[in-house]
């Protein structure tokens, strides 16, 4: 066992695993704003949106609000870039804090719409909202094939270790 699959053991994957957190750098990038990933994006958000109980989460709807096809339209037209020779830079990392519980969703689909496979730690505490949007994007994640390699969520234990070994993952 590599010294980094042994690291990686110590983390608890809630989208992902081990053996794609480890292949997530070799992957190719995407342009921003890549139709796949608006495809992959929307999704998501017609998902969320049709809960029954949508109204008891208002951070999960804003965030099915702000991923959707229109949203997202909206973004790229106020940013106004030219994306034809753009790519993004490989793998994200990101480090969701605890006090906005879905921040790490909205960070995660920004690195996606940058073209950048993203892989976040979520804080220690879980909240229902995280878990019904994890739920989502673990589902949504199987009609989109191209798309469950390209995001790892996971917690893991305050750990310089782990921390390190990821950090060096990106370039």
């Amino acid at each position: 066992m590599t010294h980094m699959r042994q690291v990686f053991d110590k983390i608890t994957f809630l989208s992902g695993s081990p053996e794609l957190l480890e292949e997530m750098p070799s992957l190719p990038s995407l342009r921003p704003f890549d139709p796949k990933t608006i495809d992959f994006l929307d999704e998501v958000s017609a998902r969320i949106r049709k809960l029954e109980n949508i109204r008891s989460m208002p951070d999960a709807a804003a965030f099915g609000f702000w991923c959707g096809r229109s949203s997202l339209a909206r973004a790229r037209k106020e940013i106004d870039g030219d994306f034809t020779r753009s790519l993004g830079r490989g793998l994200a990392l990101h480090f969701a804090p605890s006090n906005i519980p879905l921040l790490f969703a909205f960070s995660m689909a920004a690195s996606l719409l940058a073209g950048c496979p993203t892989a976040v730690r979520l804080p220690s505490k879980e909240t229902g909202q995280e878990r019904v949007v994890i739920g989502i994007l673990n589902e949504v994640r199987g009609k989109f094939p191209e798309y469950g390699c390209r995001i790892a969520l996971f917690r893991y234990a305050k750990d310089p270790e782990i921390t390190d070994a990821l950090s060096a993952m990106c370039d």
